[in-house]
């Protein structure tokens, strides 16, 4: 064990669980007795209590489960390698390939290393400020002088962007390959470093390696294009990396300064990025919290397993073993935390009628399954049973329907007499929960809300005071409680999570389904009632715990002039009236004795534009949580600013969006579609080629190479991407011309690529580098079959008519056949 003011201590550690028995001193959530155990026992023995607990939690609850307090005196480093790939994508199964660089950020004496190989010995070494350069004429001399202040450093904690998929594995293999797996070791400060099969990372033991690209996409909750760390940093920083022409390699050999400057601009961007969003601090804060390793922050089920162990620690309780999944359970998935499918009922999405609508507002359910699960007292202990074929209009309206439950009949008054007066709850599937006692799932929830508002009322006394540091750590502390209440929920249907029942997992999901759905009822019946209407929808849209609601047919009805502050006031009464109608609503539909579904209004909207569920726009005029005007476009689901997007074609589909939602007619818009598809052919291959990158090995498990040795030029293994197609014609060019001084498209490097049509070899497509340097002659064979018509198709057509249909527009078609025509024989 590594402590913070131990240091590193052997301490022996000797598994126990627990099992029944009378008179036993310790309780189960269950309120079974229990006896403590020691000797041999099978972890996986159902009957057991506490059997399978993973070592490492066990550990940390037992030694620090009195206190959530992040440890201290940790020494971070920052890592970022670069390897020459002339001879393709460096492989960690075959690490042939040198280590040509290597960035070293020590945060302890906040100093900058880069270890450069350097064979024809043109860089001098130097100290500058707070970088030292050290060039190396051999690899092997590289690795030992790293190796060396590695271990001067001794870090703690490692990061860097993709780390686990890269820089790590790479540079233990290379270090194995070059000096053996004893000298590799040394990564670990006790020698104990190997891949982990089951992690799919390096375990580098003593290091917790935390890759910021995961951290990112954990915490950030920003939808971006691609998570690249050129993207992502001019997304947070608003700086990119370092830009050159050309490969990589041919920067070592042409420029090897800015090819320094290239590989420590990585590592400045990572501890950057740290710096203004400390996702580490915050994946340290919710371990501890958890009490299991750092390493475990990307693991819901993993970290929250743990968080409820350490809570029913500390009140004295037990848990059961996790249970022994049926067979129907093992069929829907292997319980990884990332599985989309799962075997129960999900969200409610509604699908919208197509199209542009005047002042949307919307209003959210706050928390609302983490609610749900408080307000029926969801958990494993107090689930009593389940009752098929359960109506919760049949329960409100006191039908006579009967059902069996517990070998009992009841009709549905008879039953709403029964739950009142034992006090239980009912799901919207049907299951049954006891209120007497508040569950330990709901328990947990709850006092994570109390310490949300009460660290959020921190975070903002200290900005009142100007105390900058307080009011980091108090927000941080209330993120900690946020993440932690929005994943719970999801791990209840995770067949790896302890507490894993499908039933509780479905009465969260349909019982959440069943509010929304009765809000919007309750709206559309007001609202009719308002505008003297029947039956009419004033509910365009619901998505999980969002109503977005038609406030424009309101004011036409009423005659409003100034819609505005009408639409604003209207949603915010709206709001008020759902909060006060779940006070009874809980009650009748559920029995709930704890009602803690609250709605608040969220965005008004002068106009929104749906094509399908998940996919619309908003223009956004007033943020009601903020109370302030704003002037945003938001997009959700649209894919018109995605990266390999020419930045064209993006502007246009971002102005064609923007005019849509700002009332732009048919007749307009078609002229300035016709228009723009006019100017291509007046755009260079540049502003219209996709921007990717390539990677000649399948993403599979079968990891295809798709260009073998054997390949024949211009033939292609089967499952070949357009984009590797392009790059390995781009090479096959090049042998066919005999251009042996051009590099070649390398697998993992960025290439623009475009259609072709018509042309000698059959080609549909072919890549370029775009670096300055790509052979006149291949470039000449691109500007001849270029195929602008099969790129417009590809890349607008097809959402043109997408929201074309969605506003039943006539498709524009103005000087079409004129168009068409130009482009067959544009060249």
């Amino acid at each position: 064990m590594f402590d913070d003011v131990n240091g590193y201590v052997n301490v022996k550690h000797k598994p126990y669980a627990y099992k029944r028995k009378t008179g036993g001193k310790y309780t189960s959530i269950y309120g079974q007795e229990l006896e403590k155990i020691t000797e041999r026992f099978n972890p996986r023995d159902p009957n057991l209590f506490e059997s399978d607990v993973p070592t490492e939690t066990r550990f940390l609850i037992d030694a620090y489960g009195d206190s959530d307090e992040v440890s201290k005196n940790h020494r971070m480093a920052i890592i970022d390698l670069e390897v020459d790939s002339t001879h393709g994508y460096p492989n960690v199964e075959n690490p042939k390939q040198k280590i040509t660089a290597i960035a070293l950020y020590d945060a302890a004496s906040d100093h900058y290393y880069c270890f450069v190989l350097d064979e024809d010995g043109t860089i001098t070494n130097e100290v500058k400020g707070n970088t030292t350069i050290l060039a190396y004429l051999h690899e092997e001399d590289l690795l030992t002088a790293f190796m060396k202040k590695w271990r001067q450093v001794d870090p703690t904690i490692a990061t860097g962007w993709n780390i686990d998929g890269f820089d790590f594995p790479y540079l233990h293999a290379r270090l194995v390959a070059l000096f053996g797996t004893d000298f590799a070791s040394g990564l670990s400060p006790i020698n104990i470093c190997y891949w982990n099969k089951y992690k799919n990372k390096m375990t580098i033991a003593g290091v917790n390696c935390l890759d910021y690209l995961l951290l990112y996409k954990k915490y950030s909750g920003k939808n971006l294009p691609n998570y690249r760390l050129d993207t992502v940093a001019k997304e947070e920083l608003k700086v990119g990396k370092v830009q050159f022409e050309g490969s990589l390699d041919n920067l070592k050999r042409t420029d090897i300064k800015k090819f320094i400057e290239y590989n420590l601009h990585d590592v400045i961007l990572v501890k950057g990025m740290n710096d203004l969003l400390q996702f580490i601090e915050l994946a340290q804060n919710i371990c501890h919290v958890a009490h299991v390793g750092y390493e475990e922050f990307n693991i819901p089920s993993k970290f929250l397993e743990g968080a409820l162990l350490t809570y029913l620690r500390r009140q004295h309780l037990i848990a059961p073993n996790k249970k022994i999944q049926s067979d129907e359970e093992l069929a829907f998935g292997d319980g990884d935390d990332d599985d989309d499918e799962v075997g129960f009922v999900g969200a409610y999405v509604k699908d919208p009628i197509p199209g542009r609508y005047e002042w949307v507002c919307s209003a959210d359910i706050n928390s609302l399954y983490p609610s749900v699960i408080m307000s029926l007292n969801i958990s494993p202990e107090t689930k009593l049973g389940v009752i098929p074929d359960w109506n919760s209009e049949n329960l409100i309206r006191k039908t006579q329907d009967k059902f069996t439950f517990f070998d009992e009949e009841y009709t549905y008054e008879a039953f709403s007499k029964a739950m009142v007066e034992s006090n239980l709850s009912v799901s919207a599937n049907g299951v049954v929960y006891d209120q007497n006692k508040v569950g330990c799932i709901p328990d947990i929830l709850k006092k994570w809300f109390t310490e949300r508002v009460e660290f959020k009322k921190k975070a903002k006394e200290a900005s009142d005071a100007k105390n900058h540091a307080e009011e980091v750590f108090w927000n941080r502390r209330q993120q900690v409680q946020k993440i932690l209440l929005n994943s719970l929920y999801g791990v209840l249907g995770l067949s790896i999570f302890r507490f894993y029942d499908l039933d509780n997992a479905a009465a969260v999901t349909l019982t959440g389904q069943e509010i929304i759905k009765t809000s919007a009822k309750y709206v559309n019946a007001k609202f009719n009632k308002r505008c003297d209407t029947k039956d009419k929808d004033y509910v365009i849209y619901i998505d999980t715990d969002s109503l977005y609601l038609d406030i424009n047919s309101i004011a036409l009805h009423e005659k409003i002039a100034d819609i505005k502050p009408f639409a604003i006031k209207t949603i915010g009464a709206v709001s008020d009236e759902l909060n006060d109608f779940y006070k009874v609503m809980m009650p009748r539909m559920f029995n709930s004795t704890d009602n803690r579904i609250k709605i608040a209004a969220d965005v008004v909207a002068s106009s929104a534009f749906w094509i399908v569920k998940k996919r619309y726009a908003m223009l956004k005029v007033y943020d009601m949580e903020k109370a302030k005007d704003i002037d945003k476009m938001e997009v959700k689901g649209l894919d018109v600013v995605r990266s390999s997007y020419p930045k064209k074609f993006r502007d246009f589909m971002s102005s064609v969006l923007n005019d849509i939602l700002r009332g732009t007619n048919n007749k307009d818009l078609n002229a300035k579609v016709v228009a723009f598809k006019a100017t291509m052919k007046d755009f260079n291959l540049e502003d219209v080629a996709k921007n990717t990158s390539v990677r000649f090995i399948s993403n599979t498990e079968a990891k295809t190479n798709f260009n073998p040795p054997n390949r024949d030029p211009f033939c292609f293994i089967g499952g070949s991407t357009a984009q590797c197609k392009a790059s390995l014609s781009y090479n096959d060019m090049l042998k066919k011309y005999e251009l042996a001084d051009t590099e070649p498209i390398m697998s993992g490097g960025k290439i623009k690529w475009v259609y072709l049509r018509g042309n000698p070899f059959g080609l549909d497509g072919l890549a370029f580098k775009d670096d300055g340097k790509d052979p006149k002659i291949i470039m000449d064979f691109i500007t001849t079959y270029i195929d602008r018509t099969a790129i417009w198709n590809s890349e607008l057509e097809k959402k043109l008519k997408a929201f074309y249909g969605a506003l039943k527009w006539d498709i524009y078609s103005e000087e079409q056949a004129t168009i068409d025509t130009f482009f067959i024989f544009d060249s």
